[in-house]
């Protein structure tokens, strides 16, 4: 994720890049015959810029280690 601009447009660019990676995830890791999940977001506000941060920065290693071990490089 990389930040636009500052200022409300970016807050909503933000939500919507996190949204749409939790989407993403859930329709790659759920069957589709499994029609007793439900995908639900709830929108929150963060007040903590470091923990985002160190949250977006645990994510992204999570997700390039999850591509990395997939592709048989790991």
């Amino acid at each position: 994720y990389q930040p636009l601009t500052s200022g409300k447009q970016e807050i909503e660019h933000a939500y919507e890049f996190v949204k749409k990676k939790f989407e993403e995830l859930y329709f790659q890791n759920t069957p589709a015959d499994r029609v007793d999940r439900v995908f639900k977001i709830y929108r929150t506000t963060a007040l903590d810029q470091k923990l985002i941060k160190k949250t977006f920065k645990l994510v992204d290693e999570t997700l390039t280690l999850r591509y990395l071990t997939d592709a048989g490089l790991l």
